[in-house]
């Protein structure tokens, strides 16, 4: 009430233990009524990536959100209401979608190759897109959700000319900037 700055209960939380072998990249998003979600890596040999949700008042039990494994944060995360979507992966790039009473559902691939630095906005209700590089096409890719169907993969940008993506580094994509119909704003990429 004073304007004086208080942690909240529960607060600094550890999500994962210092690990010089990997980056955990904790990624959260927010849902409804003070709650959020957070995706992370444990780096652990063989293992997938883990979630926890903070429901506004304590910090629920761990999850394992996949089993796709990598020692860096190859994910991205959107929120609708109290559901995550969560696209994750370095090669073959899958998504997967978690609501607060069934918890986990099953993972679908969203394409074969991609540099794994793929992005998720929600575009409406039920209704998303996830964009990624591909290093054997030097080209943006994305494919659409809408009203819960997928269709088909599609390329966006091509750069094969100017050969921007490194195949031993992989290229970088950012979100989409935003969409109304068929029209989609702005992806920015760096190699």
């Amino acid at each position: 009430a004073d304007g004086a700055w208080a942690t909240s209960p529960g607060f600094p939380q550890v999500l994962v233990d210092d690990n010089t072998t990997a980056y955990p990249d904790p990624v959260g998003v927010p849902l409804t009524c003070g709650k959020t979600y957070w995706v992370y890596n444990k780096n652990v040999l063989d293992d997938g990536y883990y979630g926890r949700l903070w429901d506004g008042r304590s910090w629920q039990a761990e999850e394992r959100a996949t089993v796709a494994h990598s020692s860096r944060g190859l994910y991205s995360l959107a929120a609708e209401g109290d559901r995550v979507h969560l696209v994750f992966g370095g090669g073959k790039i899958r998504y997967r979608a978690r609501d607060a009473a069934n918890g986990w559902g099953e993972a679908f691939q969203v394409a074969s190759a991609g540099s794994g630095h793929a992005s998720i906005t929600r575009t409406g209700p039920n209704s998303l897109v996830v964009t990624w590089l591909d290093k054997s096409l030097d080209s943006v890719c994305y494919r659409e959700m809408d009203n819960g169907r997928w269709g088909e993969p599609q390329r966006w940008l091509d750069e094969s000319r100017a050969h921007l993506a490194n195949t031993e580094l992989g290229i970088n994509s950012a979100a989409l900037a935003e969409s109304a119909g068929p029209f989609k704003l702005a992806v920015a990429y760096t190699t």
